[in-house]
């Protein structure tokens, strides 16, 4: 089945005088609906970066905090991490499937903007957010299993 038959459901003759400023429509508002899923993924991965950021501090790297408090910090933060990591990989897949159907679409359009973008960052060797994002939570989650190490030592 080509692209087409998959986004098209109708062709224009069926859909009438409006089919080409109604897909246009569809096409802002599906543009506009990626954004809003990036404004969304954005609040997720600063809820995570600030409440693993917290965790850290109230572990072993503030003096004086008892042993027996860090290893429970550092579980619940690696697994805090776990979760984190996970919903960057679906906003990674919720967002790529968005910009494929933004592609097919602009097929149907006088200019191939977001296509000529993606062939230049690719040329640019350009490393995508979702890869750079990716890394943060391992980072962490590093820090926790320093953490964790940390408790084992002082005992």
């Amino acid at each position: 089945m080509a692209s087409d038959e998959r986004l098209l459901a109708v062709s224009e003759a069926q859909y009438g005088d409006r089919y080409k400023s109604d897909f246009l429509t569809q096409y802002r508002d599906f543009v506009a609906s990626t954004t809003q899923i990036s404004q969304r993924r954005h609040q997720a991965n600063q809820f995570f970066s600030t409440i693993n950021t917290l965790l850290l501090m109230a572990s072993g790297f503030i003096p004086g905090k008892e042993i027996a408090f860090n290893w429970p910090i550092a579980l619940a933060g690696g697994l805090l991490c776990l979760i984190w990591k996970h919903m960057i990989d679906g906003y990674s897949s919720l967002n790529g499937a968005k910009f494929r159907v933004i592609l097919e679409m602009e097929e149907h359009l006088p200019a191939a903007t977001y296509k000529t973008e993606w062939k230049y960052l690719q040329q640019a060797k350009v490393s995508t957010l979702s890869s750079v994002e990716s890394k943060v939570p391992w980072l962490f989650m590093g820090a926790y299993f320093l953490v964790y190490v940390a408790t084992l030592i002082k005992w």
